[in-house]
């Protein structure tokens, strides 16, 4: 560093200055005074080097015990078994012997966990999931760099969330695992529902599927009866006769919707002998009736490739309704929630276009090259009818409108060139997903853009022969879904109108009985500016009309939040009020509370999950009651060591005190020198 040199210069000739040059204030003999100079060159050279605020390594060695991590599954279903009374007992006489036995000799960390890990000490198993590789993850992601002893794995073996465990605890090398086994192994005489799958929404007179999966052990031969049922009304019955000892079987019930609202669905299995428990034999599932379907017409000139992939994305979607018109001859807006406009020249119609701008349904205008575009207004300069350029589409990173997944952002570059007018200039209205890619060239010009005109949303689509994109994909990864997944989300996007109300507020839509039900509300003044001024009240009752309770939003900073907590089962229904500046404003809406029983359906203990763990980190496996010989083995475990680690950390200059009291030693005696041979 060049200013070192310079201090030292600096620092001499300044020295050299004060005892030479000014001979008539020096009175001390010549190597006291050749001392003085070196004394005070030192202290100023210091004095420049603290100055430079310079930074230097210092190494550090630091000793740490081994460390033994004991993950704790904290899921219901380690109660599942004949001994849970024992689990209860014995887990905590085992956590506090272990803290006890090792507190000098080991680092002991405890680590519950359930879905995720938890951060409460307290031993509750009662977590709706099971998630063994959170964790191994857990372990690897925070302490990778520390010295890793020994893990224990207290657990059921069974995970309904998640990879297999091997697949983490692989990922920590060169540490034994040891397992503790709950539970048993043995098949209980029972019959299940794995699994109901339903429509979140359905059409009110529309049939919709409600599928069931269902399995039964030690029943061989036994009859069993699956029912659907709502408000204790049976709907539908399914028999079923079990063939083995261990039968599967499903079924699709097909129910027809009736009445608006959400609906609750019971399905249940009913059997005639006994069952090792019949918690699992009832499952209930919710839907929504609605009373209408989105409308979307879909508007021609004629035959297009383009308008049959678009068809195709929209029959797949059972709550679109799709009607076809020709563009000759159509006068006015038909009644729908959204329009495509696909291989039409709209200055052919002009009666047309004049009803499309006056009018606030949302639209997409798929801009060809043959189309005359001069009079539209659609940000194209120049463009002659005919003339075009074969373009790929480039992703837009700065799109905050929609947010799209990561296999769409992936896809869309490898989508063929699709025909694009050719205009001298073309300006982006709104805001655009794609750009222009010409060949490897990429530019600014708009593929597809969205934007908004007086309560009216329009996305424009400069080419034609999305088709292309369509067979591309499902040529290369047998599947659609990046194509689906843009048409999907833009009619969505188009389909919601803008929201003027004053008074809003977003409830979760579903939820489960582990989730705490938060709402969060805002509310606008006359300039549409967002305040936290007026109160906001909430009245939340059951779906038996019976009162929950009365809440009051907490204002924040720009909006209200309230936390309710967590609810039981059901269908419940809000209204949140407020009053400003003498109006009345009101919202009411409903949710539903989900219990998702998959740890009932654990009714034998998976240990080869748990022996496999062990047997390939060279560990061990033990049932609960051999604590204390898990502990013996670690104990005598001699590789289970402290370790001594030698860090470099990076220090300031100034921080070394030892070098403060040097100066001001040097400064002292230089001081005591000058006084004592007059200097002063």
């Amino acid at each position: 560093m060049i200013w070192i040199p310079l201090i030292a210069v600096f620092s001499l000739a300044i020295s050299w200055l004060f005892y030479f040059w000014r001979k008539d204030q020096n009175n001390a003999p010549k190597r006291i005074t050749w001392l003085l100079f070196f004394i005070r060159s030192s202290v100023m050279f210091l004095v420049g080097l603290l100055l430079l605020g310079l930074i230097f390594p210092r190494k550090q060695t630091r000793i740490e015990p081994a460390n033994i991590f004991v993950l704790v599954d904290q899921s219901s279903s380690m109660l599942n078994y004949a001994d849970s009374v024992g689990v209860k007992n014995e887990i905590p006489k085992f956590i506090a012997e272990i803290q006890n036995r090792f507190s000098d000799k080991f680092l002991t960390r405890i680590i519950p966990f359930s879905n995720g890990i938890l951060n409460s000490d307290s031993l509750t198993f009662d977590g709706a999931t099971s998630n063994l590789s959170s964790g191994f993850t857990h372990i690897r992601d925070l302490f990778i760099n520390n010295n890793l002893g020994a893990i224990i794995l207290l657990s059921d073996g069974n995970y309904n969330e998640g990879l297999h465990p091997k697949y983490e605890a692989e990922k920590i090398k060169f540490t034994p695992i040891y397992t503790l086994a709950v539970g048993d192994t043995t098949t209980k005489k029972d019959a299940m529902i794995t699994n109901v799958v339903a429509n979140n929404i359905a059409f009110s007179g529309n049939i919709f599927p409600i599928k069931m999966e269902g399995r039964a052990s030690k029943m061989n031969g036994e009859t069993l009866t699956i029912r659907v049922s709502q408000g204790g009304t049976t709907i539908q019955e399914k028999i079923v006769v079990c063939n083995s000892s261990n039968s599967y079987f499903d079924h699709a019930f097909q129910i027809e919707a009736k009445g608006k609202g959400i609906k609750s669905y019971t399905i249940e299995i009913i059997s005639k002998v006994d069952e090792y428990t019949l918690s699992n034999n009832k499952r209930t599932v919710y839907v929504e009736l609605l009373e209408s379907k989105r409308k979307a017409a879909l508007i021609i000139g004629g035959m297009h490739p383009d308008a049959g992939a678009l068809q195709s994305v929209l029959q797949k979607d059972q709550n679109t309704e799709v009607n076809i018109y020709l563009l000759k001859g159509l006068n006015k807006i038909p009644e729908a929630d959204l329009l495509l406009l696909i291989d039409v020249d709209l200055t052919q119609n002009p009666q047309f276009y004049k009803e499309l701008q006056n009018s606030q349904t949302s639209y997409v205008l798929f801009v060809n090259p043959n189309m005359t575009t001069s009079s539209l207004g659609i940000g194209l300069t120049g463009h002659v009818p005919g003339k075009s350029d074969y373009v790929s589409p480039m992703f837009n990173e700065d799109f905050s409108l929609i947010q799209f997944s990561e296999t769409f952002r992936q896809r869309i570059k490898e989508m063929p060139p699709i025909a694009a007018p050719f205009a001298r200039e073309m300006k982006a209205l709104g805001q655009p997903l794609l750009f222009q890619k010409i060949g490897n060239i990429a530019t600014e010009k708009p593929l597809m853009t969205f934007t908004n005109r007086v309560n009216q949303k329009i996305v424009y689509v400069y080419g034609e022969g999305i088709w292309r994109w369509r067979m591309m994909e499902f040529n290369r990864h047998q599947d659609n879904q990046a194509f689906e997944e843009l048409w999907d989300k833009t009619l969505q996007y188009l389909s919601v109108k803008e929201n003027r109300d004053k008074l809003r507020v977003f409830p979760p839509s579903r939820m489960t009985i582990r989730d705490e039900l938060r709402f969060r509300a805002e509310f606008y003044n006359d300039a549409f500016q967002e305040i936290v001024t007026p109160k906001i009240d909430l009245i939340l009752k059951n779906e038996d009309n019976k009162s929950v309770g009365n809440y009051e939003f907490s204002a924040m900073i720009r909006d209200y939040e309230l936390n309710i907590g967590k609810l039981p089962t059901g269908v419940y229904r809000w209204a949140a009020n407020t009053e400003f500046n003498g109006k009345k404003y009101q919202k009411s809406g409903e949710f539903i509370v989900e219990d998702i029983s998959l740890e009932a359906q654990d009714l034998s203990a998976n240990f080869d999950v748990l022996l496999e763990l062990s047997d390939n980190s060279k560990g061990a496996f033990y049932m609960l009651n051999q604590w204390e010989k898990l502990l013996d083995e670690i104990d005598s475990n001699e590789n289970l060591s402290s370790a001594q680690f030698e860090e470099t950390n990076y220090a300031n200059l100034i921080d070394l005190k030892w070098l403060f009291f040097l100066i001001f030693l040097l400064i002292a005696t230089e001081w005591v020198l000058r006084r004592w041979f007059g200097g002063y």
